[in-house]
Formats: C-alpha cells, structure tokens, sequence
C-alpha cells in the first residue's frame, strides 16, 4: 500500500449510502485486478530464475561453497592466570579437530561448552587463514577460575566445622566466587541469628596461591554473647504494663479473674513466641534466646491480638522497641520494652441483615447471636465476623445452596462509637451432587478414599458434609494436602466434587530410645506404614489403607516384639479385623522374678453408634515366670513355671479427644470385660471387668489451662476353683497413675519381703490442673486417689492411699515428656517411702 504524504492526502467527501456503496464495489474490482497483475509478475520472475538457475545448477554452486570452506590445521591454547586447567580437560569441549572442515557454528559451540562449565573467567578464540584460504589454524586464550582449596572456620566455638559447612555452599574443589563466599559469610550470620546469637559477627577472606590456582577460603566468627532475654515488658497500655515472674505467672494463671475482653502481660505474652529464659527449661527448648526474625513475627501477632480485642487503631511501632542490658555482670542478660498504643476499644453496634429470602430474618438474626455468639455490645472482633460470615454461608450450604454469597458491611456509627454490621446476603439456587472426580492418588486406592465421604452422588451438595468429608480424609493421615471443592457441570442445577490429594509418607522405619524410672533405658526400633496394601507388591505394599507395625524394644529392663496388622474394612464394610502377634520379656515388675508373655491376638472392631466403637478379641497367651528367686513370696513361687490363658474381650469405647499426646479438651469412656478358660479351655479361669473414663475441660484461654479428671475401676475373679493368678491382679503406684508412690506399692503388700501382691479389686481417680507456660511446656499440680482391695467386688475405700504434687509436660521432638514430684499424704504400713521423682521420656531419631 503507498502512503501518500500528508499534503498530497485527498481531502474527504460526503457521500449518500449510494455513492458510497458505488465507490466501495469499484475499489474492490480494482484491487482485485492488482492483486492479478501481482501474482503473474511473480510466476514470470520465478520461471526466469529457475530457466537461469536450473536445479541442479544450484546443487552444484552449493556444494562448491561447501567445498570452498579451509580445513583446520593447528588448535593451540594459551593459559592466562591461575594454572590449575589442562589442555585435555579444555580439548574435551572443543568441537573442532585437525583435518576437518572448518565450522563457525562449532566454535561458537565449543566457546559455549567451555563457559557452561563454570571454570573459566574468560575464552577467546583467534583465527588465522592461510595465503591460499585453504588452511586455518584456531589458537584458544583462556583464563580459569581460582579453585577452593580449603574451607576453614575461625572463633566458632558453640558450633563445629561440620555443622556450619551445612550453612554454606563453598565447598573444597569448587570454584571460588567471591561473590558466593560473601553470601556464605551472610547465611553463617543469619544461622547464628537464628540460634539466639544476635551480636554474632561473620568475616571472610581469601588467600589465593597464583601458582596452583587455588584459594583457601577462611570465616571468621565472632559469635558475640549468647543474648538470653529475661523479661519482656510492655508500655503505653496501662493494662499490660504490669510484669509477673515465673510463680507470679503461675500464680495468676491459677488464682487470678479472666476477663476475655481484658489484656494484660500474660496474655501478650501468650501469643509471642519469643519467652523470657528459663533455666534447664529454656536448654531444652530453645526458647528464650533473641531471634530477630521471630521477634517481627510476634509484633504482627500483637497487632492482629489488639485488633481481635477492639483496638482498631492499635500502633506498635517497631522503631520504638527498646532493648537494655540492666546488668553489667552479665552482659548477654537482655530485656525488650514494647511501646504499645492501643487507642479506642470498638464494640459491635446494630446488626441486620438483608437480602434473605429462603430463610427468615429472625431464624438468621438466631443463629448469629445464640449459636454463633455474636450480638450486639460485644467487642468488635473481625475475627469473630469472619467466622460469623463463614458459619452463616455454611449454614446456607448444608440445604444445597451452594453459590450463596454472605458479606459483611461494616459501617463506624459517629453517634454512638460502635462499629454497625450489615449481613449482606445474596442467595442461590438448589444444587445436587453430580459425580465425584479425584485427582492426585497416585498409590491409595479410590474406594480408600470414597469410603471416608460423607456425600453421594444425587445427595443434596451438603458444605458441612463436605466438609466433614474433608476432615475424614485428613485423620486418616495418607495426604499431606487435601481439598474438597464443588466444580461446575454442563447441567443445570448440578454439581460435581472435585477432590484434589497429594500423596503423603505413610510408611515409617523408627529408631528410638526412651528411659523413665520404671523402665529404665530403652531402644526400639519399629516399621510401620499406616496405608498398608498386602496385595499391592509394585506400589512396595501401600494404598489399601491397612495397618501394618512391627517393632522391637530392647533395654536394661525390658525387651518386646510385637507384629500387627489391621484392616479397617473387612470385606468392604466398615469392620476392622487385626492380629497383634508378640513376645515380651519383663523385669521391672518385681526384684524377686521375671516374666516373659507369648501370645497372639485376633479382634474386630465397628463403630456401632457415633463415636461409641465395640471390639470383640480372642487372645490366646503363654506366661512364663521364671529367675525366681528362693526368698521370693509363696504365691510368687506357686506361678513359678509356664501357665497358658485363652481368653475372650469385649470392649465398648468413645474418644473424641483432640490429642492422644496432650488432650486438652474432649472426654474418653472405655468398659472392658474378659473372660478366660471355661469353655475357652487354658489353664486360667478368670473374669475381668473394667472401667476407665476421663473429662479433659479448657478452663481459660490465657495460658490454655485445662482441668482434667481421669478415674479407673475395676475387678478380676476366679472361677471353677481356680485363684487368679498374681501376674493378672490390680496394681497401683509408680508414675502411670499413684504419682507419689513406687512403682505397685498401692495396695496388698507382703509383710516379710514388702512385695506387691495385688489385690482383685481397685478404684483411682486422678485430678490434674495444666497452663501452657509456653509451646510446647505446660505446667501442673495434681492430686491422686487410689485403693487396692484383695478381694473380688470389694469397693470398700477405707484403705485408700492418696498423694498431690506438680510436674512437668513437654512435647519434645514429637514426643512426651513427662517430669513429675509426687508427695504421698495418706500412706500404709508399707509404702511410706517418702517424695517420689518420676521422669519418662520417650522420642524418635
């Protein structure tokens, strides 16, 4: 197209529909011809070339160019800087060689090749062509890298060598960059940071051998003083401003009114997870050293806290952190002052909603300040409106009405102070649920993960069942992700499920040791995968969602193995059938004998009404007693030898704890009855009966105090005139239930030896009160109350033994740590053996 220049441009014209159509249709007629005109001009050009240039005559001329191209006659190299590169190790990536055509591509390839291995500053290639043009000779300039000969630490003291080479990606024989040694020198301050040293210094610097071409990289660390913080006061809020020690925060916790609109120390505290240093306490945990990194994080914390409680306009302004050094003796002893400004405290004004149509205004207005607890005058929390929003929008989900919008409108009311909240509803229509789609199984089985769902296909898309199935799908702990969505369809008013997993480690193989001062010192070792698929060799035996453990202890006083297998759904309903096979070897029990316990057992379990579960077992058992000693009791010498039990158990059970570790809400209630030989045949006949329940109730939500009650009770007979056999009796005391006692020494005690003999009948109850000092300590005092009874169905409490005292709760690298200092108050003849330390522990490595 030729573009007329601006003055030579037609001026334009007004034309009728007409002229214009006219115009147009003439336009294109000769456009058309053009484009004819053109497309011959090109096939006349065409025909001419190829009559002058026929085909072959083209093939000739290129191959002629091809044969114009010199051959390579010499490659030479010349070294500039550190010599620690060969001529063969620079050869390898050369792609051209003597004799052969020369390429400018392949050089440019070679140059490449060299530089990509990251051992050269700089490559150069020359080019000298012969006087005939024939011959070209190709000489390569290089410059290699300095190497790292050596990687060496200075004035690290709290940390070795090998632990900081961790931090660092300068290793010995890489090649050096000062760049990355400075990075290095960074990561190593932020590692020390990290750990609590603050004032830690980081320097590097490097001595090169030009000869050898290497370098040797030295960090030089001043690791500074250990910064232990022994308080943290806040200023600016009046409420906050006052300070509690170790006991006075105990004492607080314990003693003090909490009021959930009222923030003091405690509860600031409560939500950083930077602490004030404990002794012993803080070695363990690691807590109470400054980290900069986590103290940013607890200000934003702070900040959402204020907001939660009504302070809006809440400023804590991070320049305004103090840090002080009170004491000179001690100079890493630090303390942080948080300059506060909570400024006005908001609380909730008038709440409506609008939009509503399914569901009436007063229904809605219900649920929000009943069930929901949310009404008018409460401080304004927009945590609390976000899950008044969410709460209402699943309510709306759980009828099918999936697509409803629910939005909060806050409005500030000038007159009165208050923030007024409108609920804003836009509603949706009915939808069902369409077909179910699961992406991300890669080993577990589809009808595994069907089996958990709360929803059907042509179910009303329930949100709260979805929901539900959600977290169904999480407690069985095969994924590490797990998302339930509703996902569009081309049919009206359905709705598919779309379920997106991401696979987990559901296999383990454990090596561990535990020590506790009933046990002693114990090693295990243990194999367990929790998606077990006995059938399934090439996923390696996973995706059925069996359960499978094999594990063995050994240690000072006991040693175990023990196989188990279960599966969850026998013939795809929801009946678990497992078989425990094991062997154990125990000593701690008495100084006087051993026992040693071979058996097998086989159940099945079903949840036969929410979360009440029945288990029907058979186990079939050797006990051997064996090393008895000659001054041992009489009714220990009787058992003395093996002695075989066939027994049945039936056992009802409800548990909706929320931690089998450390619960801190929820209650378990458990019946268990045996019955042994009769018609089962075994050498024993006894029957067992058995109750245990617990109530574990959060109190307040400063320092998450729990009050826990735990009681136990329960008796054993012979029957066919048979004794029930000593090693299947009731004990008590140790520091699994009677803390402030030795191990069994509740209860019928021989006179002469002063050995427990157990009794056929007991009753315990255990009250214990927790606060969480910091994640992951809690505090507590508790009170035990037991008896043990010789006889069967003997309830009579007149010599019970009871003890109090406190103790220690740490979750430590996944396991429980328990320390505890029990002090006996009402005793017998035999067991006033004064305070009772008991520590267990138990982890994995």
């Amino acid at each position: 197209m030729k573009i007329l220049p601006r003055a030579k441009m037609p001026h334009f014209k007004t034309f009728t529909t007409q002229k214009f159509a006219a115009r147009a249709q003439s336009a294109r007629v000769r456009a058309a011809f053009r484009l004819r005109q053109t497309a011959a001009a090109v096939c006349l050009a065409a025909a001419a070339m190829l009559w002058a240039n026929p085909p072959s005559l083209l093939a000739q001329q290129t191959a002629a160019a091809r044969q114009e191209a010199p051959v390579v006659d010499k490659i030479s190299y010349k070294f500039e800087g550190p010599k620690n590169v060969s001529e063969s190790a620079v050869n390898v990536h050369v792609r051209l060689r003597s004799g052969m055509k020369f390429d400018q591509k392949a050089l440019d390839q070679s140059i490449r090749s060299l530089y990509n291995t990251g051992l050269y500053e700089f490559v150069e290639a020359h080019r000298a062509l012969s006087n005939d043009g024939k011959k070209i000779d190709i000489s390569f300039t290089i410059v290699p890298k300095y190497r790292v000969a050596s990687v060496v630490f200075k004035g690290n003291k709290e940390y070795s060598a090998n632990r900081l080479k961790g931090q660092v990606s300068t290793y010995a024989g890489s090649t050096l960059s000062e760049i990355d040694v400075k990075r290095d020198a960074d990561k190593l301050r932020e590692f020390y940071q990290k750990k609590g040293y603050s004032l830690a210094k980081v320097g590097y610097s490097i001595e090169r051998n030009d000869e050898n071409g290497v370098g040797a990289v030295i960090f030089e660390i001043d690791e500074g003083q250990d910064v232990k913080i022994m308080q943290i006061r806040f200023t600016g809020d009046k409420n906050a401003e006052e300070t509690y020690g170790f006991w006075g925060r105990i004492s607080k916790m314990l003693f003090g009114e909490d009021d959930p609109s009222k923030i003091d120390s405690i509860k600031l505290a409560s939500e950083m997870k930077t602490d004030t240093w404990i002794p012993i306490i803080s070695h363990l945990t690691d807590n109470g050293r400054f980290k900069e990194d986590e103290l940013q994080e607890d200000i934003e914390k702070l900040r959402k806290f204020y907001r939660n409680h009504g302070y809006l306009d809440v400023v804590i302004d991070e320049s305004k952190i103090k840090f002080e050094f009170p004491d000179s003796d001690e100079p890493g002893d630090m303390d942080i002052i948080i300059d506060v400004q909570p400024n006005k405290q908001y609380f909730v004004g008038d709440i409506k909603i609008k939009g509503n149509k399914i569901f009436t205004t007063d229904h809605l207005m219900y649920l929000t300040n009943d069930r929901y607890g949310f009404r008018k005058g409460d401080v304004f929390s927009p945590a609390r409106v976000d899950e008044v929003i969410e709460n209402l929008r699943t309510f709306y989900g759980e009828f099918g009405y999936i697509d409803t919008i629910v939005r909060a409108l806050r409005r500030p009311n000038v007159e009165t102070g208050n923030i007024d909240l409108t609920i804003d509803i836009i509603e949706s229509g009915k939808y069902y649920l369409e077909s179910i789609n699961i992406q991300g199984n890669t080993k577990t089985k589809s009808d595994v993960i069907l089996r958990e769902l709360a929803l059907a296909p042509g179910d009303v898309f329930d949100l709260y069942r979805m929901k539900i199935s959600e977290q169904r799908l999480k407690e069985t702990r095969f994924f590490d992700e797990v998302t339930l969505s509703p996902e569009s369809t081309n049919i009206p008013k359905r709705r598919d499920l779309r379920i997106v997993l991401k696979e987990g480690r559901t296999g383990n193989l454990i090596f561990g040791a535990g020590f506790s001062t009933i046990e002693s010192l114990v090693a295990t070792v243990e194999v367990t995968q929790s998606n077990f698929d006995y059938e399934n060799y090439d996923s390696l035996f996973q995706g059925a969602g069996q359960k499978f453990r094999l594990r063995g202890t050994i240690g000072l006083e006991s040693n175990q193995v023990i196989l188990s297998f279960e599966e969850p759904w026998l013939f795809n309903r929801q009946l678990g059938y497992g078989i425990d096979l094991y062997r154990t070897d125990t000593g701690y029990y008495s100084d006087y004998y051993s026992e040693v316990r071979l058996g097998a057992l086989n159940y099945l379990r079903k949840r036969i009404y929410e979360l009440v579960e029945a288990r029907l077992a058979y186990k079939i058992e050797l006990v051997d007693i064996y090393d008895v000693k000659n001054n041992a009791p009489y009714v220990i010498k009787d058992e003395s030898g093996s002695r075989s039990i066939s027994q049945v158990s039936l056992t009802f059970l409800r548990d909706d704890r929320d931690s089998y570790m450390m619960p801190t809400r929820g209650t378990r209630f458990e019946l268990v009855q045996d019955l042994a030989g009769g018609p089962f045949l075994g050498q024993t006949n006894l029957y067992r009966i058995e109750a245990r329940a617990g109530w574990w109730i959060p109190t307040f939500d400063f320092g998450k105090q729990v009050f826990s009650i735990v009681g136990r009770a329960g008796t054993v007979m012979g029957y066919g005139g048979k004794e029930v056999p000593f090693f299947e009796k009731c004990f008590l005391g140790g520091g699994y239930n009677m803390r402030g006692f030795k191990y069994r020494k509740v209860g019928p005690i021989d006179p002469a030896t002063e050995e427990p003999l157990g009794g056929n009948s007991f009753g315990f109850v255990a009250v214990e009160y927790s606060i969480e000092l910091f994640n992951p300590v809690r505090f507590a005092v508790f009170y035990d109350w037991g008896f043990v009874n010789e006889n069967d169905w003997d309830w009579d409490p007149s010599n019970y033994n009871s003890d109090f005292g406190i103790g220690l709760r740490i979750l430590l690298m996944g396991a429980p740590m328990r320390i505890d200092l029990g002090f006996p108050l009402k005793t017998g003849e035999y067991n006033d053996d004064g305070m009772q330390f008991n520590f267990s522990f138990g982890t994995v490595f």
